[in-house]
């Protein structure tokens, strides 16, 4: 079973929620750093998307089982619509300390 990622625009936190969580909680979507909530509409408009992938998902599992055919997976990774969205600390974190190792690696083997 899958899982939605949920990146929050406002303070840059992200959360997951699992396939099962009680989805109808209003904490599934809301924000657990600042508190932003998705409105209940939209949040009925996503659900329906990911379930209609998790249904895609059994399919190809399915087709992979049954007849033995290839097993893809099948991922929706969101691409960055806004370019002033802000990044978690954590992520910022990490892509300084690759950076940084990207540098170093560079530095190694220029010598």
């Amino acid at each position: 079973m899958g899982r939605l990622r949920i990146h929050c625009d406002n303070c840059g936190g992200e959360w997951d929620v699992y396939h099962r969580d009680d989805w109808k909680k209003a904490s599934a979507r809301t924000c657990p750093v600042c508190g932003e909530s998705i409105d209940p509409g939209t949040w009925g408009g996503v659900l329906r998307g990911f379930h209609e992938l998790e249904d895609g998902s059994i399919e190809l599992i399915k087709d992979h089982t049954q007849y033995h055919k290839t097993l893809f997976t099948v991922d929706y990774i969101s691409d960055a619509m806004y370019p002033n969205r802000k990044e978690s600390r954590e992520l910022r974190d990490i892509r300084e300390d690759l950076e940084g190792i990207k540098r170093t690696i560079t530095a190694l083997f220029s010598i």
